[in-house]
């Protein structure tokens, strides 16, 4: 379990748990990227398997194009040492999303295990955002 949510009480290890949000961010978008690919070159809902109206994947690669953009920021601010209020935004609605397609029955044991490491990766870069608000920055750990 230690290795999967590291230390967070030094400059290095809150660092480490940013940089793992940020790989959350980067594999979030990465699936936000197959769905947008799914939803509208192929017309079938990643949610439920169902066929989309062409008037609503428009409306579906919009509001997924919106969220993309939003873990985009949360990423940028993931690399800037802070994210707290964003890479929870953005934990919501992974958890949202990953929800609803386990309900939706979209939801295989793989994507099951890649949805544990993203969730895992963001809830790291939350908590090394959350260790950064608090950790003294003239005590960087430059020689510890």
């Amino acid at each position: 379990m230690l290795k999967l949510f590291p230390s967070v009480d030094s400059h290095a290890g809150a660092k480490g748990a940013l940089k793992a949000g940020v790989f959350g961010c980067l594999a979030f978008e990465a699936m936000l990227g197959l769905g947008l690919i799914v939803t509208y070159f192929l017309g079938i809902s990643p949610i439920d398997k169902a066929a989309i109206k062409p008037d609503e994947a428009l409306a579906q690669f919009i509001g997924v194009l919106l969220e993309a953009v939003i873990v985009l920021i949360a990423l940028l601010r993931f690399r800037a040492n802070k994210g707290l209020i964003w890479g929870g935004f953005v934990f919501a609605i992974f958890a949202l999303e990953c929800f609803a397609k386990i309900v939706g029955g979209t939801a295989n044991v793989g994507w099951l295990i890649v949805y544990i490491a993203i969730g895992a990766s963001l809830i790291n870069g939350i908590r090394g955002a959350w260790a950064m608000r608090y950790l003294n920055p003239e005590l960087n750990d430059t020689f510890s």
